[in-house]
């Protein structure tokens, strides 16, 4: 009989498929029910696995964590291959404009997406999750600050704004609690948000918009 080699990569995929499964049930559990009602039970029993397999993925708060970055990022961003990737891409756009606009198409996507997750876990009294969503905000502020860095060899950015406040700026207008208030709240269309996120963005980070740029960048009127 001829020597078979053991290729160990459809077995991962099945792995991968099955915890993607498991988080993409855990986060419409969550949005549905809250994080403080949903338990582990719950999770295993509609996602058909065993509460020992969700324990091996880790506790609660790891899970709402990555239920809340797969909603967030969607099917486009599910791995740190697909993460740098894209990554990348904003840091290889020719002009500022360019990558205002991929930041503000990207963030008008994933808020709608995942705004009411990141609202329950922001808002949680539970001790565990509100520390985990605070050590979270300290790494996409972070993450910020290392992307506006890395792009400032360009001379697209305002110096006369201290980076700690730009990216303060950057962080806020981006998070999914500001989408939900501007939308949810204030009634905006997402096309009207994102024009709004677009202004905001270059006035924060290139400086005081002109009025051809702002003409340029106001809602159409097909919108």
């Amino acid at each position: 009989m001829p020597h078979r080699t053991y290729d160990s990569s459809s077995r991962r995929q099945a792995a991968q498929r099955r915890r993607g499964h498991v988080i993409d049930v855990a986060a419409e559990l969550f949005a549905e029910h809250g994080f403080e009602a949903t338990t582990l039970t719950h999770i295993a029993t509609a996602a058909g696995v065993s509460v020992p397999y969700l324990q091996k993925l880790g506790s609660k708060g790891d899970l709402v964590e990555e239920a809340i970055a797969a909603a967030t990022t969607g099917p486009a961003l599910r791995t740190e291959q697909d993460y740098r990737a894209w990554r990348a891409h904003l840091v290889e756009m020719p002009t500022s404009a360019g990558f205002i606009e991929a930041v503000t198409r990207w963030t008008v996507d994933a808020n709608a997406r995942s705004f009411g997750l990141w609202s329950a876990w922001g808002e949680s009294p539970d001790p565990e999750l509100r520390a985990s969503w605070l050590a979270h905000m300290q790494r996409i502020r972070s993450d910020w600050r290392s992307l506006l860095d890395e792009l400032s060899d360009h001379g697209w950015w305002r110096t006369d704004i201290d980076r700690t406040e730009q990216v303060a700026a950057v962080w806020l207008l981006t998070m999914a609690a500001t989408y939900q208030r501007m939308v949810v709240v204030a009634g905006l269309s997402p096309d009207q948000y994102a024009d709004w996120l677009r202004r905001s963005l270059t006035e924060v980070l290139v400086g005081p918009i002109d009025e051809p740029t702002r003409e340029r960048l106001s809602p159409s009127p097909s919108r």
